[in-house]
């Protein structure tokens, strides 16, 4: 048993989430990318929501949203000194981009909009893939938000983000960026992944104090 600096263990954990992430990034990005290639005759699925809502071209503004929301995050945790917390942020998200890949395949499903090249900011091609990655990002940003904040009296981040959430959802309908089942998806996994992970993964994926305290591991 040797005794390691806490803020040493929480580089290697830090390094372990980051490739975590990285890894579950790419897994998702060549299972969307291969998509076509196993299903080449997909079609649009039928969609109730699309029925009675007239189309709108608002994926920009759904890009820009899910673009915006990375970096307003990592304000708020820098704000909050929560660098102790981002390992766990990242193995929470990185689990999910995992499980879409899985999920594409086993549910296959065509662009809902067969004319879009890609995002609105040409970024990278929104695929109508199940389950929604805009609509978990925004929303497991608020989650993890809103647990932050809860014994704070002014509310200015849950409910910006709550308001970014309600508008991804519905400028992803109106533009026909992702079914409304993908998007019920995203939110009970979403859900789903922060309540587990942080009953779970937190004790091995958040560093109490580790600028001073001393733990031990085995090496």
């Amino acid at each position: 048993m040797t005794k390691i600096p806490k803020k040493r263990k929480y580089i290697y954990i830090f390094v372990v989430s980051v490739i975590l992430l990285l890894v579950a990034l790419s897994i998702v990005r060549v299972s969307v990318g291969n998509l076509y290639t196993f299903f080449p005759n997909l079609k649009i699925a039928e969609d109730l929501v699309f029925r009675y809502t007239k189309f709108v071209n608002l994926s920009w503004l759904s890009d820009i949203i899910v673009l915006l929301s990375t970096p307003l995050f990592a304000i708020f945790v820098v704000k909050r000194k929560l660098y102790n917390k981002i390992p766990l942020y990242l193995v929470t998200i990185a689990i999910f981009h995992v499980l879409r890949a899985i999920f594409i395949y086993l549910t296959p499903l065509a662009d809902p909009h067969p004319f879009a090249s890609g995002w609105g900011l040409g970024v990278m091609p929104q695929g109508g893939m199940f389950p929604s990655g805009h609509t978990f990002t925004v929303f497991i940003f608020t989650l993890f938000i809103i647990r932050e904040e809860k014994l704070r009296k002014l509310k200015f981040w849950p409910v910006l983000f709550i308001g970014l959430t309600i508008i991804e959802i519905a400028t992803l309908l109106l533009s026909r960026g992702h079914y409304t089942i993908d998007i019920i998806a995203s939110l009970f996994i979403g859900f789903t992944l922060y309540t587990l992970s942080s009953k779970y993964l937190r004790k091995y994926f958040v560093i109490q104090d580790y600028k001073t305290d001393i733990t031990d591991v085995d090496v």
